[in-house]
């Protein structure tokens, strides 16, 4: 989605009626709590439970004696958590009301005390959100303006004898550092274990780990003076150096190499798809195709294979792997299938 700058403006502006209305909540609420401190009368009040809110904030439940009657109430601060219970506090009574009190220390009767605190987090996400989408969308419109670059001069291009270009996934990378570090982390924590879920648990985590790694990280393409052989997540296409045409940019994050006599094949570049739409892959795409076209030429070709076609075979380590990944993703809830049944 284009963030445009009207969208901008227009979360800002939430933004800032959100901060105002913390602002003028906390002050009502301070000039009222002030007004009850002042004038009210002092007992002691003990927590006795909480009252949990489906939203934001919760509420302490006090009771306590005024005029010769028991008395219960909820209070809110507007920036702390409740207190503790069994905690005693001093709090203040307003005579003309028996069930508004408050303390000299922020807590007071009524919802509308615990407002500032929500009210200012949901201005700052709008802000964040406001400006990020604003930032990203200028980002990806400059990437978008830009092409390959052109084909460098063979004369200033070192030689190699092989060459390639690997998918960079920085979230897959992230993802899988994470749940291989975790899935270790936690064999090392719970050595010993009897708990009968605890090796399943380790067979998801690691799973899951296996298959980031097979979506998101195992492309790649090697360059040969023979061969350009196109490493997909479960196949590879091996194409003969002559049949290699040229090399377009088809949608965000996606290669396409023309060959002769044969279907152009497309190569995924940058986050794997179930990261989401919304990334931007265009800066992978880029470096990859002027990583690619620069090692055609500096990987120099052997000549000849004109004749030859393109050759699909799999691969059968990752397609073992992803099985292997989904089998231990499986393994708790069969565990727990057959432990039920």
């Amino acid at each position: 989605m284009t963030w445009t700058l009207r969208r901008t403006i227009v979360g800002l502006a939430v933004a800032l009626l959100l901060g105002a209305g913390s602002f003028v909540a906390y002050a009502l609420g301070e000039q009222q709590r002030a007004h009850v401190v002042g004038q009210g009368h002092r007992t002691t009040a003990v927590v006795t439970g909480y009252e949990r809110n489906s939203g934001w904030p919760d509420a302490a439940e006090v009771t306590y004696e005024f005029a010769g009657a028991r008395r219960q109430a909820s209070i809110y601060h507007p920036w702390h958590a409740p207190p503790p219970g069994g905690t005693s506090l001093d709090v203040f009574v307003d005579p003309a009301d028996p069930q508004r009190v408050a303390t000299a220390d922020g807590y007071a009767t009524g919802w509308q005390a615990g407002l500032p605190l929500p009210l200012a987090a949901f201005a700052v996400v709008a802000a964040l959100v406001a400006l990020s989408g604003f930032v990203t969308t200028v980002r990806r419109q400059r990437w978008d303006a830009a092409s390959i670059a052109p084909e460098p001069d063979a004369a200033t291009v070192a030689v190699r004898r092989r060459g390639v270009v690997r998918r960079v996934d920085v979230w897959s990378w992230f993802f899988f550092g994470l749940l291989a570090a975790g899935t270790a982390l936690g064999v090392w924590a719970n050595q010993g274990s009897d708990d009968p879920l605890f090796y399943p648990a380790v067979a998801m985590f690691g799973g899951a780990a296996a298959g980031v790694y097979v979506a998101g990280t195992s492309g790649r393409i090697v360059i040969t003076p023979r061969h350009l052989t196109v490493h997909q997540t479960f196949t590879v296409h091996t194409v003969p150096r002559g049949l290699v045409q040229s090399v377009h940019l088809a949608e965000d994050g996606v290669l396409e190499l023309v060959i002769r006599n044969a279907a152009p094949i497309r190569v995924a570049t940058g986050a794997a798809a179930q990261w989401g739409a919304h990334l931007n892959r265009r800066p992978a795409q880029l470096r990859a195709a002027n990583r690619l076209r620069n090692l055609l030429v500096a990987v120099r070709p052997a000549g000849g294979g004109e004749d030859e076609s393109v050759t699909r075979t799999y691969r059968w380590f990752t397609i073992g792997l992803a099985v292997l990944a989904g089998a231990g993703m499986a393994a708790p809830f069969v565990v727990m299938a057959v432990s039920r049944g």
